[in-house]
C-alpha cells in the first residue's frame, strides 16, 4: 500500500468560524510540504544569506483564506486599527479581497495566529469534511433526495 498514491488531488478546505462575532472563513489546508515549499517560494538569497521576504510570505499566507462571509466593517475595525468616517455604516459587508485579506492577515494579531493554527489542523479539515458528507448524504423519511423533501415542505 502506498500512501502517496492515495493522497487527494484537490486541495482540501473548509469553513471555519472565526469568533463568537459569526465571522465564517474558508481554508485551505496546508501540509508540512506545501508550507516548506511556500518558505522556499518566500526565501531568497541577500548577501550570501537565504531571508524571508516578508511581504511574499504575507500574500501566500493570505491566499489560503478561499474566502469569508459576515466580515463586517465593525468586525474589522475590532480586529485592526481603522480609523473610519464618522458617517460609515458599521453593518457593511467587507469583501473577501487580496487587499482586504493582505490588511486583516498584516494587520491584525489575533487574525494572523487563528489563521496559523487552522491552515496546519488537518483534524479539523476533516471533520468538518466527514460532516458536510454526512449531512449531504442524508435523505428525508420518504425515501426522496432531499431537495425533493425541501419542495415538498415548501408547498405545503
Amino acid at each position: 500500500m502506498d500512501l502517496n498514491s492515495m493522497k487527494k488531488k484537490t486541495p482540501t478546505t473548509g469553513w471555519f468560524t472565526f469568533d463568537s462575532s459569526g465571522v465564517e472563513i474558508e481554508l485551505t489546508y496546508e501540509s508540512p510540504t506545501a508550507m516548506i515549499a511556500r518558505l522556499e517560494r518566500c526565501s531568497e538569497t541577500r548577501n550570501g544569506r537565504t531571508v524571508l521576504n516578508q511581504d511574499k510570505m504575507l500574500e501566500e499566507s493570505a491566499a489560503l483564506i478561499r474566502s469569508w462571509r459576515g466580515m463586517t466593517l465593525a468586525r474589522a475595525a475590532e480586529l485592526m486599527d481603522l480609523e473610519l468616517p464618522t458617517d460609515a455604516d458599521l453593518s457593511a459587508g467587507v469583501p473577501c479581497t487580496k487587499e482586504n485579506k493582505l490588511a486583516l492577515f498584516s494587520e491584525s494579531w489575533g487574525f494572523k495566529q487563528w489563521l496559523d493554527q487552522k491552515i496546519v489542523a488537518l483534524s479539523e479539515f476533516v471533520a468538518i469534511e466527514r460532516e458536510r458528507k454526512r449531512k449531504n448524504s442524508q435523505t428525508p423519511p420518504s425515501g426522496g433526495s432531499p431537495a425533493a423533501s425541501n419542495a415538498e415542505s415548501a408547498a405545503k
